[in-house]
């Protein structure tokens, strides 16, 4: 499996960032800037910029593995496995043993976040196996389901959280 080194990554999408800057400026014109920038640095990217100009998306693709802002779930991700629809997804990544790694950053504080988890997995008929807070900055929360497990962890970020979850099958 390849491993995906975030540090360059970050560096080059912040030129890639002021490359888009200059010029004309439309929408089309900056995400191909952003795109074309990235390309001759080996880096595969897919940008969306809206109207005013922000960026909304970027898509960094290595393999199967996506980092980047605002990503869709994986084509087969498990449906029974909750994702926020207001959660940024910023990286899902294939586990080898089967099931995804996903990183998102929401608004909601913690407790909001692990309640609805909490709500939704049961909903779909996961049971719940552990819930804890290792340290006061961060949340965890575990379920199987079947042959899977499913974990999330919730850390405090500032002024959003951070949420990773790791669905699995059982070893």
């Amino acid at each position: 499996m390849k491993k995906i080194y975030i540090g360059p990554i970050i560096g080059i999408t912040s030129a890639v960032f002021l490359a888009a800057c200059g010029g004309d400026d439309s929408a089309n014109t900056k995400e191909k800037n952003i795109e074309d920038a990235a390309k001759a640095h080996g880096i595969d990217l897919d940008a969306t910029v809206d109207a005013k100009g922000d960026t909304e998306k970027l898509e960094i693709k290595q393999g199967a593995s996506r980092i980047g802002k605002n990503l869709d779930l994986p084509p087969d991700f498990p449906a029974d496995v909750f994702i926020s629809s207001d959660w940024n997804i910023m990286g899902t990544i294939p586990v080898p043993t089967g099931g995804y790694s996903i990183q998102s950053m929401s608004s909601d504080e913690a407790d909001v976040i692990v309640k609805l988890v909490r709500e939704r997995m049961i909903a779909e008929g996961w049971d719940e196996v552990s819930s804890d807070s290792p340290m006061p900055q961060m949340s965890r929360i575990g379920f199987e389901k079947d042959d899977r497990m499913a974990s999330f962890n919730v850390m405090e970020n500032g002024a959003t959280r951070m949420v990773q979850m790791v669905t699995t099958t059982k070893p």
